[in-house]
């Protein structure tokens, strides 16, 4: 491999203003989103990392927007964590959609719920 190849990481999600922020266009004004906009600014940076650390490659993250009825997986995945009041990551492939977890009533209602195979709760 040589050092001019780099790896392109997507992060996608629903809310342009969020997606905005995070990428640095807008400024983020609210006291109660800076937690999560300081948090989510650490994520990245830590995926980033890693993958630079697991591919011995730089990566390069792209943040993009896309509609919510475009992403329904991940929409029904965050609803069940925010019902749950937990939270977790996967990888995910897309042609894994079948795969997904996306409808676990049961799991909002236990007290150790499951994810999607591969799903690490944090």
């Amino acid at each position: 491999s040589s050092t001019d190849e780099s790896v392109a990481l997507i992060v996608q999600g629903d809310s342009k203003l969020i997606i905005e922020q995070v990428r640095g266009a807008f400024d983020c004004k609210s006291p109660k989103l800076q937690p999560y906009y300081r948090s989510a600014k650490r994520l990245l940076q830590q995926i980033q990392k890693e993958c630079q650390q697991q591919t011995g490659q730089p990566c390069q993250l792209t943040l993009e927007h896309v509609y919510r009825e475009n992403n329904k997986v991940a929409d029904s995945l965050a609803n069940n964590a925010m019902d749950a009041k937990r939270s977790w990551t996967t990888k995910y492939e897309e042609d894994d959609e079948e795969k997904a977890n996306t409808d676990n009533e049961e799991d909002a209602q236990d007290e150790e719920p499951s994810g999607p195979a591969g799903s690490k709760w944090v």
